[in-house]
């Protein structure tokens, strides 16, 4: 297993989830249920920051038609949290707070969403 090229502990009470960006994917533990959701380069379609009460995020899913399609894997409500859309079956769309939302995101931004799909 390669070493990640950023990682970040998520904020507030999730704050034992931590969130990987590897050359070739994202590893983002969701420690309530124990899983850790792998999202290979090819799958990721966009990423975005939103402020805490995804509303932004919610509508950018398509409103509350589209509830069922998103997970929420920390208790970071007053955080600002980072969105990401995947093409992957179950939920299509994670949400997540790291403790520098931009950063992790420009690390996704230069190192996975750049490359070739």
């Amino acid at each position: 297993m390669n070493q990640p090229i950023y990682s970040s502990r998520a904020c507030g009470w999730g704050n034992k989830n931590c969130y990987r960006v590897y050359s070739d994917r994202l590893d983002l533990d969701f420690l309530i249920i124990k899983k850790t959701f792998v999202i290979p380069a090819n799958d990721l379609v966009d990423i975005w920051t939103s402020k805490p009460t995804t509303l932004r995020s919610l509508s950018r899913m398509g409103g509350l038609k589209a509830v069922g399609r998103g997970l929420k894997l920390d208790l970071a409500d007053m955080f600002e949290h980072v969105g990401i859309e995947c093409n992957r079956k179950g939920f299509r769309f994670l949400f997540f707070a790291p403790e520098d939302p931009a950063g992790f995101m420009a690390a996704v931004k230069s190192n996975l969403m750049q490359k070739p799909k």
